[in-house]
């Protein structure tokens, strides 16, 4: 079944960016607002990829995600609801060096031409019932920004998103450096996909488990709408903590078919150096049964954060229960795991003091390590 799903969900998303790409523009119009800093008397000089309008706006978030850099340009793209409020953030120094500020919307009334070839496309290309398209009707706008440094250096940008009564809702930092008449992305999102193109070509050249970057990477598609979530579990010397989780579907034009799973990525980085054996699967919390593996992989951990994966014959296993580190669970690691909970005493091996191996050295350890030496 999952397997199906997944080819179910892949041919969707790669039928819809081939019908932008091959039909004919669904005829919109449009409205732009804001504010253009610099601004470039001579239109020719932006780059043809560039979004324009509302409909390439859209063709660029199916083709590239939030941003993209091409040579000394930046362009961030973003959606905005009447929901969910956006704004980017640029480092003052850079700020004369917006181009480009500008806001598209779809903005069609029912019963008009326009309206009814946009019905009329959702249904041409996904089938849906006309109870469905009132999900899918563009109620949104797409805020533009377009970036040319003038001078070397580096520079962020700060994506916010905002609820309507003002609290922050998702960030996402941004960091480029400007050399000449190239600009280069420094930060994670260099390479971590942002749309379901990018993610399928990542899928395709490193798999579902790699390591880049002093990160291990995880690639799968959880179907939260079955009532299923993440399970990690990790056995070793050493050990990761997961440092993102992001959805890459979660910014698609086109919401995701109930009961669908979107894809998504988790970001591990090093916590305790070692080896340690990593495994990933998904679960129903209230079926026993429901467990199933997604994959597992080897890692060693080394002392300046660099990542190596290894056979799993490599991969050295703590003694839970010796927190003194001697070789033995003795009577004595009780002692100096409880001195260490009171902060006045240290653990030789943390890994080892995990006895319950939930990834945290607690009370609930010293109550479990108590209960393991009774029974000797």
């Amino acid at each position: 079944m999952k397997k199906i799903r997944k080819r179910k969900i892949a041919a969707l998303s790669a039928a819809f960016a081939m019908c932008i790409s091959i039909c004919p523009s669904f005829a919109v119009s449009v409205y732009a607002e804001g504010t253009v800093s610099n601004v470039v008397s001579d239109a020719k000089v932006l780059p043809e990829w560039v979004p324009t309008d509302f409909c390439s706006a859209l063709d660029f978030v199916r083709e590239h995600g939030s941003s993209y850099v091409e040579g000394n340009v930046v362009c961030i793209v973003k959606k905005t609801d009447k929901y969910d409020l956006y704004r980017a953030d640029i480092s003052p120094e850079y700020s004369d060096d917006v181009i480009v500020n500008e806001s598209y919307r779809f903005e069609e009334e029912e019963g008009s031409a326009a309206y009814d070839e946009y019905l009329e496309y959702l249904d041409r290309n996904f089938g849906f019932r006309d109870s469905e398209m009132l999900e899918f009707l563009p109620d949104i706008s797409y805020e533009v920004m377009v970036i040319a440094p003038s001078k070397a250096g580096e520079f962020d940008v700060s994506l916010v998103r905002s609820y309507e009564n003002g609290k922050e809702a998702e960030r996402k930092d941004l960091s480029f450096e400007a050399s000449g008449d190239k600009v280069t992305e420094t930060d994670v999102y260099a390479w971590l996909p942002d749309c379901d193109k990018e993610y399928y070509a990542f899928l395709e050249e490193n798999g579902v488990i790699s390591v880049i970057d002093g990160f291990v990477v995880f690639c799968d598609q959880p179907c939260y709408d079955g009532g299923y979530t993440w399970n990690n579990t990790q056995d070793g010397t050493g050990r990761m903590k997961c440092v993102m989780d992001k959805s890459i579907t979660e910014d698609n034009f086109i919401p995701l078919p109930p009961g669908s799973a979107p894809n998504e990525m988790l970001l591990y980085t090093p916590s305790v150096p070692g080896t340690v054996e990593m495994t990933w699967g998904s679960y129903r919390t209230w079926e026993s049964d429901s467990y199933y593996s997604l994959g597992e992989a080897c890692f060693k951990l080394n002392d300046d954060g660099s990542i190596e994966k290894i056979d799993s014959s490599e991969v050295k296993y703590p003694i839970y229960g010796d927190c003194n580190n001697d070789g033995n669970a003795t009577l004595m690691d009780m002692v100096v795991l409880h001195k260490w909970l009171q902060g006045t005493g240290k653990l030789s091996a943390l890994v080892n003091a995990d006895i319950n191996k939930d990834g945290k050295v607690n009370i609930f350890d010293f109550a479990e390590l108590k209960r393991v030496l009774t029974l000797k």
